[in-house]
């Protein structure tokens, strides 16, 4: 006897293992998704230990439902329960490849394409039965089946969607068209109007869904997609856009007043290929309005309510500097007029200049230490027994290791542990201003780069670094991009830093701080980003507002006092600093 359309009883509950219907055993049919028996003997056979193999495994059985010109009910029905009871699996490995990045297992670029091909797989199979009410309008069976088949067929364009924002890729104008084209067949049948659960909360009420709060996420979320949000914004992005699709409605051309005809209200062309825009629009044919200030109003409120976690729903200590950043440029992202950047400068354009980039705390500190040796050996000075950069006191003058005649012989060590010493990469400048700079380059990945990244760069081999974070990502094509980068600084140094022992970090995130670690010193700027302080780059995990730590060098440790983070991201913190007290090099802290 064949299954309901949805059993409830495939809901997972708290206390079953993560897609624990799935087993090793049994055997695989050349149509796994015939009917629901072959569909239960498919799913035994998946390798519940590997799920990149599930993931294909699922995309390739979903193809078999494709190819089938004249499909029946119950194969309708597999979909559906097969969706279901893959959405746990799904969801856990996109928020495990966000949350943990580089540290994610499988890495979160094989994750991505396990999960884009299986939802383009979903999708797929969703258009193909979608089109059996259309070219059979007075079966009543189908057409019953096309509001729970448009829903489900949007959430997995959603999936496409967000994994193209992770990856700074565009959708492509057919797959636009594709998806209006759905959204209006819907409208013809009404089923926008379809009521929501009443006396539920708005992310409740989101995880209800209609036709149109599934297409309303899809084009707010495409907004995103400017290169200038980090996949975990995303990510955490896409939350709250569930309850903010409760909040808002699209209004035709046709229903509009004419009152506001000449707003700056976003709207979307059903006949482009393009999502949401702001206008104006030439010769609209399906123009549709989105109102979005209700969004900015919920914006404010949680900006406002930051700094009490509990009025924030799923709010985290972890989570706090994230929505700190995100939700500001929501809300320029969203407004209805746009936010014009004034330029702090005249860009000068470099077409000529090559650049060299090195990204990442670790690396940058690796390879200054390296160019520090390759100064020494040409100095044929004797190598120190330990790692060592030189620097002067924290309170006195600070000189260029480069320059012989200030040479300092006092300096800190650097634990082998700093990072991997790396090539210098070849870019170009585009352009610079006192602010920023605009580089083009090839990565062998992108993600080291993405906004929110900490790199360095100079024009000349024997140039000054220039301290930098990433503000913008433009993928070109495949490994060639884009970035816009702001200034934090020049002439870096690295330090070495030591927990201070008679007042350590609090007890909160403390078992993952380390006794020692090196960072970046730079010095006060009067020039952009005007900062006349000495100020310090500090692995993230390792920062803490008011943590008391201790900068070493060969003849004095000077003990030092974070201030507030003048820009947290996720991997380090430049913050501020007070200097508390100053000890002999045989302190304590040294001869630890």
């Amino acid at each position: 006897m064949a299954r309901p359309l949805l059993d409830t009883a495939l809901h997972h509950e708290g206390d079953i293992l993560l897609f624990g219907f799935l087993t090793r055993h049994g055997g695989s049919d050349a149509d796994p998704l015939a009917n629901h028996e072959t569909a239960e003997r498919f799913a035994r056979s998946l390798p519940l230990d590997d799920p990149l193999k599930t993931l294909k495994a699922l995309s390739t059985a979903l193809s078999t439902l494709t190819g089938k010109s004249d499909p029946d009910v119950e194969q309708l029905g597999v979909l559906l329960t097969l969706d279901l009871r893959t959405e746990r699996l799904c969801e856990e490995l996109l928020h495990n490849s966000v949350e943990r990045g580089l540290r994610s297992w499988p890495p979160e670029n094989t994750v991505w394409q396990g999960l884009l091909e299986l939802a383009s797989a979903f999708g797929r199979a969703y258009a193909h039965f979608l089109r059996q009410p259309r070219e059979k309008p007075t079966n009543k069976v189908w057409l019953e089946s096309v509001p729970r088949v448009l829903i489900q067929f949007f959430r997995h364009w959603q999936v496409e969607n967000l994994l193209s924002v992770f990856r700074y890729e565009q959708l492509a104008p057919a797959r636009w068209r594709e998806l209006h084209e759905a959204y209006l067949f819907g409208r013809t049948l009404q089923l926008s109007k379809t009521p929501s659960s009443v006396g539920l909360d708005k992310r409740k009420r989101a995880a209800d869904g209609t036709m149109d709060r599934e297409y309303l996420q899809i084009l707010l979320l495409q907004l995103m997609n400017n290169g200038e949000f980090t996949p975990r914004e995303v990510f955490w992005a896409r939350r709250r856009i569930a309850g903010w699709s409760t909040e808002v409605s699209l209004v035709s051309a046709d229903a509009d007043d004419g009152k506001r005809s000449g707003d700056e209200r976003f709207v979307v062309d059903l006949s482009s290929g393009e999502g949401l825009r702001r206008p104006p629009i030439e010769s609209p044919k399906a123009l549709f309005y989105l109102d979005l200030s209700p969004v900015i109003a919920s914006i404010d409120e949680e900006i406002d309510s930051l700094g009490d976690s509990a009025a924030i729903d799923g709010s985290t200590p972890d989570v706090q500097p994230v929505l700190r950043s995100l939700l500001p440029k929501l809300k320029i992202l969203f407004s209805s007029r746009p936010v014009r950047m004034e330029w702090r400068g005249e860009r000068e354009a470099s077409e000529l200049i090559t650049a060299h980039v090195v990204p990442g705390l670790s690396t940058i500190i690796r390879t200054l230490h390296d160019e520090w040796e390759r100064v020494q050996a040409v100095r044929h000075l004797p190598g120190p027994f330990v790692e060592e950069i030189t620097i002067t006191d924290v309170g006195g003058c600070w000189r260029e290791t480069a320059d012989g005649a200030s040479n300092d012989p006092r300096a800190i060590t650097l634990p082998a542990t700093a990072g991997d010493a790396s090539a210098e990469h070849a870019w170009r400048i585009k352009n610079r201003s006192e602010s920023g700079t605009l580089l083009r380059g090839r990565v062998d990945d992108p993600y080291r780069v993405i906004p929110g990244s900490l790199i360095a760069f100079r024009g000349r081999s024997d140039g000054q670094w220039t301290i930098a974070v990433v503000r913008r990502l433009k993928r070109i094509m495949r490994s060639n991009v884009e970035i816009g980068v702001e200034h934090m600084g020049c002439n870096p140094q690295g330090v070495t830093i030591a927990a201070d022992p008679e007042n350590g970090c609090s007890a909160q995130g403390s078992t993952e701080k380390r006794d020692r670690f090196s960072a970046l010193f730079l010095r006060g700027s009067a020039q952009h980003p005007k900062v006349p302080i000495k100020t310090l780059l500090l692995p993230a995990r390792e920062f803490e507002p008011g943590r008391r730590m201790v900068l070493l060098s060969t003849s004095m440790n000077y003990t030092l006092r974070l201030k507030e983070p003048l820009e947290p991201q996720a991997d380090f913190v430049w913050t501020a600093f007070e200097i508390i007290a100053r000890q002999p090099r045989g302190s304590r802290v040294a001869a630890r």
